[in-house]
Parts: C-alpha cells; structure tokens; sequence
C-alpha cells in the first residue's frame, strides 16, 4: 500500500511527505522523477518505523 500526504505550504510550494520503502519502489522511477521536477514538488522521505526524515528532495 502506498501512503501519500500532499502539503501546500506557501513559501516551499508543494511537498510530498513519502516513507523511505514508497519512495524506493515508486518515486524511483524515471517517469515520477520527471514528473516531479516539471511540477516542482517537493519530497520529504522518512523512515516508518523510527520517523526519521532520511532525505529531502527539491
């Protein structure tokens, strides 16, 4: 199953809150990570179990 929150935050514009293991099978593709880029989303990816941001994509 795939998790996904969408924040419009006015100064960052839109930030995709992901887990590390959505990220790694889905976002990971080249068709979602050109998507991302024409669209400027943001990704936020933590980790599930410790809640941990792992990384922070622009």
């Amino acid at each position: 199953m795939i998790s996904i929150l969408v924040t419009k935050v006015n100064r960052l514009g839109n930030i995709v809150n992901i887990s590390q293991d959505t990220y790694q099978d889905f976002f990971s593709r080249q068709f979602i990570q050109d998507s991302l880029k024409e669209y400027q989303i943001k990704l936020l990816i933590f980790n599930s179990l410790s809640q941990d941001i792992v990384l922070w994509k622009e």
